[in-house]
């Protein structure tokens, strides 16, 4: 809701260039939050909720985004392993396409 749709395709553009299919799941949250910090949202949402004005967003935010590019919904099972079975490839795709 607090994210308009240049910030989300700056999300999905950094994220499409860095995503890597090979991080298990603990390494693909925290590439996740590693972003968060270069885009300018906080990687704890805790952090947000005392000090908003400081940041964008957090990292439900930045994850929400990337859920409604790969899925096309806001709500899923597990969106690692919806990654992991639609393959890096098909996953990029629908991040370039959702950018658009």
């Amino acid at each position: 809701e607090n994210i308009t749709p240049d910030m989300a395709k700056e999300i999905l553009e950094l994220y499409v260039e860095e995503y890597d299919a090979s991080r298990d799941k603990d390494g693909w949250f925290g590439h996740i939050k590693e972003m968060c910090e270069k885009l300018g949202y906080t990687p704890n949402v805790k952090e947000y909720k005392k000090n908003p004005d400081a940041y964008k967003g957090h990292v439900g935010d930045v994850s929400t985004v990337i859920r409604l590019a790969v899925t096309g919904r806001k709500n899923t099972p597990d969106l690692y392993a919806i990654m992991q079975i639609l393959g890096e490839d098909e996953v990029k795709t629908r991040l370039q396409n959702a950018a658009k």
